[in-house]
């Protein structure tokens, strides 16, 4: 399959790709909400300051969009680590990512074709770092591959976070009834106490926007939307979607008060469980997991799919023991710089998976913030110092 492939490189040229870009999406195998148009340009208008130059590789095959590679370069590290990483748009906020391809075309071959024109622009990038591309996606493992033929290097894979997700129809001897029946068992008693409204599927308006952010961050009040350009991202990217069927609201009103909320996304195929939120004064009722019951039934029939997105969460798995799992893939090339860019990014991606350590870097953003310098020294240096972070990375191999 012969196809040729042009470098977006301009706003102009990203805002005239929406429409074929979309239609794209629309036949790729395994669809997503996140990889729709609408959803990158609302992380670049929001909060992708980092995105330094878009490098969007276009395969058209007689004149239509058949390959997309939604990347821009960015400038990441520290001093001399500092170095060119070719990236998704969307980073690491987007549940999947992957190279757009054409259903009808041979994945292995648009691939290959794809990362052919990256090797002809090496002289741009030091290493490609890839978030979140999922096992049952065989993009991930086809890149391993063939990164390997057409750079001569080796493709690692770093971060790994579980997916867990169900068919309709096949998990029914998976779910845990006895949850089931006590989840069923304190609906009963909610309605018999109180006056209930259940909503499954309805429309996104501020007044669920703002009880859904006033509860998430009442329970996680370190959550990336204290952040504002976060926030003003996710809310972009759900009124661009919306429009296009791809956003899925859902909520409980107890006493005429919004008590427990779900913000997702859905495609023909399936439902995608992004975001749950519950009055804490319910917890004892169980409200959450009342919604979470009465969504899965609702689109029993209506999807194939019931997709948990990212985390391990024990819930989740009263319904389901099918997982896959996210992968972060970091491919360097044979410089010097090249390959000491992809050490330090390995390093980082060790310090990501190191639960007790996510506190450590989120309380040295804070002091970063708030310029103390005390602060810097002792957890700047720790978690960002060069030769401290290399050093964690090497420990397995040197039985430190």
């Amino acid at each position: 399959m012969d196809i040729d492939i042009r470098i977006i490189e301009t706003r102009e040229e990203f805002h005239a790709l929406r429409e074929p870009w979309n239609e794209l999406v629309d036949h790729m195998e395994g669809s997503e909400a996140f990889f729709c148009w609408e959803w990158a340009a609302a992380r670049l208008d929001h909060g992708h300051a980092d995105c330094n130059e878009l490098f969007i590789l276009a395969g058209e095959k007689d004149g239509k969009l058949v390959a997309l590679a939604p990347l821009c370069i960015q400038r990441t590290g520290i001093g001399p680590l500092k170095g060119r990483v070719v990236r998704t748009i969307t980073g690491d906020q987007a549940d999947y990512s992957s190279f757009y391809l054409h259903r009808d075309g041979n994945h292995r071959v648009m691939l290959a074709a794809l990362l052919r024109v990256l090797h002809q622009q090496r002289h741009r990038w030091d290493v490609l770092h890839l978030f979140n591309f999922n096992s049952r996606n065989p993009q991930a493992f086809l890149l391993a591959d063939l990164t390997e033929a057409e750079f001569g290097t080796t493709c690692h894979f770093g971060e790994r976070v579980l997916t867990p997700y169900f068919h309709y129809g096949s998990n029914d001897a998976k779910i845990a009834r006895s949850r089931l029946k006590t989840t069923e068992r304190r609906e009963r008693g909610l309605r018999r106490d109180h006056q209930v409204e259940l909503v499954i599927g309805g429309a996104f308006s501020e007044e669920f926007w703002q009880r859904f952010l006033e509860l998430h961050l009442a329970k996680w009040p370190e959550s990336n939307f204290r952040d504002p350009a976060h926030t003003a991202f996710l809310h972009d990217a759900i009124t661009r979607l919306e429009p296009l069927g791809k956003v899925e609201v859902s909520w409980l009103r107890i006493d005429g008060e919004l008590a427990a909320l779900h913000l997702g996304f859905k495609t023909k195929e399936k439902i995608g469980y992004y975001i749950p939120v519950a009055d804490p004064k319910y917890q004892q009722q169980g409200i959450g997991g009342i919604l979470l019951k009465n969504l899965i039934d609702h689109y029993a029939g209506q999807k194939r799919e019931f997709d948990f997105l990212r985390g391990n969460e024990p819930y989740k798995f009263h319904w389901t023991d099918s997982v896959a799992a996210n992968h972060h893939l970091l491919v360097g090339q044979k410089s010097v710089r090249s390959r000491v860019v992809a050490a330090f990014l390995r390093a980082k991606d060790q310090l990501r998976g190191i639960g007790g350590l996510r506190k450590l870097v989120r309380a040295a953003t804070q002091e970063r913030q708030r310029r103390a310098p005390y602060g810097q020294s002792l957890f700047i240096a720790l978690v960002n110092e060069p030769l401290a972070a290399l050093q964690l990375w090497a420990s397995p191999l040197i039985g430190a």
